[in-house]
């Protein structure tokens, strides 16, 4: 028992001890532990008020948390000290309505400076904001008056849109803001990857609960279409939780405050929008009447980003979408919209053409598209990287561009002008025919296709194909079987050879051959008046 009187004793000098000794670390006493001249003045305070307001934790340590006497046991709050009143009814200082939201709110949430910033008012209030502080008075009591549930020393969660906010609290306030928020902690974001162990708090490096995204670290001004345009464009989603109310979930409408921008992305795009109106290449309607360059078509996350405000399936209303359906049969804009739900049919054409296009007006357009659908012909053939997820997708004009592939073995690139196509491997490397009205029939149009003495895989060189046609007069259909074409003859269109194995044509049907032995390449003729015995070709 001795031994802890004799212990307790020792920790009591000690803690006198080093209150009576100068500090070279602090200001706040001189070289014989005392508080220097003018400390306390009755008429302005003195020296202590703002020395107090640098360091608040200087005072604890002599004075106690609570301010009320320590282990010098001289409360910060006595009715005279030295002739002086200090403060003997308590902490005070705030102004009349103070308890107002728009009165301590915006301390609360200004620059950690002085009296300002959410980590002083843990000084009087408590390091949990409920009263354990010289104050005595609990902000999370005060607040579940209006929002019983709560356990914040803020507004409600979410805590966004309008003028209170958490987007206009200073980022000197991150510590104060990990308390609760550390890792993501009581917040429907969780920041990904997690920041290191031991990284000091801040606003935008994953220790509480976001990342970089818009500020400091990105293109300047991060305002300007082409700099946060292509980070939105990845996936929309991703503002929402900052930008929009809802913060999660559907029908976000991206209007909260940010900086000077009251109406936030609305300010610049139109209202229940966060993307250029209407949002197709060259197309006017955005604010200011600039031509867009910019299409939904390259937008990534398609699918779930625009259901967001487009319903379900894209559907509209019937999706429970507050924006229109993307499969609308009345124009858009002037935009006839999608066929079929570009949901279920993300990357395909279909979802507004017809396989293969088969209407009277754009973007579905027949013309000779039926005549060119083979299994071994995408539509890439003629609309080489023009197709969806590029920016000329759907921008209002008929883009062509035709794929290598398809290039001629004459040389000169595919190349298409005035409604038709050069140089195209697929017609011989000869001018077809126009898009819109031209026709070839397979059975007596041969020629528009396969030349004579041309260096083109299909031209007819070999053998006695010039006897056959310059001597003898015949037509190519006296040989070949134009009903074996859509089997054997079209179906190798993409490859070097262009077409099939002409052989598999010849004989049969209404030709004047039987049989054709393409091993030792004879030929037998239906009626040897017509022309020969079986001869080698």
């Amino acid at each position: 028992m001795k031994l802890v009187h004799l212990a307790t004793m020792l920790l009591l000098s000690i803690g006198l001890w080093a209150c009576s000794q100068g500090n070279d670390n602090t200001v706040l006493l001189d070289s014989t532990g005392k508080h220097p001249d003018l400390w306390a003045v009755a008429a302005t305070g003195g020296k202590h008020p703002a020395e107090y307001i640098a360091k608040p934790d200087s005072c604890d340590e002599c004075h106690g948390s609570d301010l009320r006497g320590g282990i010098t046991n001289i409360s910060c709050f006595s009715a005279s000290r030295s002739g002086i009143n200090c403060h003997p009814a308590g902490p005070s200082g705030h102004p009349a309505g103070f308890a107002a939201p728009g009165l301590h709110g915006v301390n609360a949430k200004s620059a950690a400076v002085g009296v300002l910033g959410m980590a002083f008012c843990k000084n009087c209030h408590g390091a949990d904001y409920r009263g354990a502080g010289s104050a005595n008075k609990d902000c999370i009591g005060c607040h579940r008056l209006t929002t019983p549930t709560t356990n914040a020393p803020h507004s409600p969660a979410p805590w966004r849109g309008g003028t209170r906010t958490h987007v206009t609290t200073d980022p000197s306030n991150a510590a104060a803001c990990a308390v609760c928020h550390s890792g993501g902690a009581n917040s429907p974001i969780i920041p990904s990857p997690p920041a290191p162990a031991g990284t000091p708090p801040d606003c935008f490096n994953n220790t509480l609960c976001h990342g970089a995204v818009g500020h400091a670290g990105d293109p300047q001004p991060w305002v300007a279409a082409a700099n946060h345009g292509a980070r939105a464009k990845t996936n929309l989603g991703t503002c929402q939780s900052c930008h929009a109310t809802p913060a999660s979930g559907v029908n976000p409408r991206f209007n909260v405050a940010k900086t000077n921008l009251a109406n936030g992305c609305e300010n610049c795009h139109l209202a229940n929008t966060a993307h250029p109106t209407p949002w197709l290449t060259g197309r006017v309607g955005t604010p200011g009447n600039i031509a867009n360059t910019t299409s939904h078509a390259t937008a990534g996350s398609l699918a779930t980003a625009c259901a967001l405000c487009h319903g379900s399936a894209l559907n509209g209303s019937a999706g429970g979408g507050t924006a229109p359906s993307c499969m609308s049969a009345t124009a858009i804009s002037g935009i006839s919209c999608h066929a079929t739900s570009p949901a279920a049919n993300p990357s395909g054409c279909s979802s507004c053409h017809g396989n293969p296009p088969n209407g009277a007006t754009a973007p579905n357009r027949a013309f000779a598209h039926a005549a060119h659908t083979f299994s071994n012909v995408a539509c890439a053939a003629c609309h080489n990287n023009l197709g969806f997820g590029t920016i000329a997708h759907a921008d209002g004009t008929v883009n062509v561009a035709l794929s290598p592939t398809f290039q001629a073995q004459s040389g000169g690139a595919p190349s298409y002008s005035a409604d038709q196509c050069t140089n195209v491997s697929c017609h011989g490397g000869q001018t077809t025919p126009p898009w819109a009205s031209g026709t070839i029939n397979v059975d007596t149009n041969c020629t528009l296709c396969h030349a004579s003495g041309t260096t083109q895989n299909n031209s007819y060189n070999s053998g006695d194909h010039a006897f056959h046609i310059n001597d003898a007069g015949l037509a190519c259909t006296a040989c070949h079987d134009t009903t074996n074409l859509s089997l054997s003859h079209f179906t190798h269109l993409e490859t070097p050879a262009m077409e099939g194995p002409a052989a598999a044509t010849i004989g049969g049907g209404n030709t004047n051959v039987i049989s054709y032995d393409p091993v030792t390449r004879s030929c037998a003729p239906s009626s040897t008046g017509f022309c020969h015995n079986t001869r080698i070709w």
